[in-house]
């Protein structure tokens, strides 16, 4: 993927602000053993965000401060 991740019609956050990781996926065998399966995350540094207003930030921060990691 290319370019900024749309959120919504007023919020798109750029794509210097997203981390892409990508590496070989773990599990049992099966049909696809014989396959290379993959695993893509994506990560978002929201403390560090320079798109979101300071008010929209600390919000989210705060709904969604347990489950960050």
């Amino acid at each position: 993927m290319s370019g900024p991740l749309e959120i919504s019609g007023s919020l798109s956050i750029p794509e210097t602000e997203l981390r892409w990781r990508f590496s070989r996926s773990s599990g049992p065998g099966g049909q696809g053993v014989n396959t290379t399966d993959s695993r893509v995350e994506l990560s978002f540094d929201l403390a560090a965000s320079e798109t979101l207003v300071p008010p929209l930030r600390d919000r989210a921060l705060e709904r969604l401060g347990p489950r960050l990691a």
